[in-house]
C-alpha cells in the first residue's frame, strides 16, 4: 500500500538526460497515484522510501523515469542521485 494523499502541489521529477521538476497536483487513494491525467496503480510503482528515507514512488512513464516526491521537505541533489543509480539497476 502506497501513503494516501488528497490532492495538492507535489514535485513530480523526470530523468531524461538529467532530472526534470515539474510541480504538479497529485492526489493518491492509497492504491494509486493520479497525475496530470495520468492514473498509475500501484503495482506498476516502486517504493523509494529505503533508498531516500522518505516517501516518494517511480515509475516508468514515456520511456523515463518518473519519481513523485510525497516529502515534506522533498528530494535533494544527493537522493536524487540515488535514486538514478536504484533506477538503472532496477530498470
Amino acid at each position: 500500500m502506497i501513503v494516501s494523499s488528497p490532492e495538492r502541489v507535489r514535485p513530480v521529477l523526470q530523468y531524461r538526460h538529467g532530472w526534470h521538476r515539474k510541480d504538479s497536483k497529485v492526489s493518491s487513494d492509497g492504491h494509486s497515484i493520479s497525475w496530470d491525467g495520468f492514473f498509475v496503480p500501484e503495482e506498476k510503482l516502486v517504493s523509494l522510501q529505503s533508498v531516500v528515507g522518505v516517501p516518494a514512488y517511480a515509475c516508468r512513464l514515456d520511456g523515463c523515469l518518473t519519481v513523485f516526491d510525497f516529502s515534506a521537505s522533498h528530494l535533494c541533489r544527493r537522493q536524487l542521485d540515488k535514486i538514478r543509480t536504484f533506477y538503472e539497476d532496477v530498470f
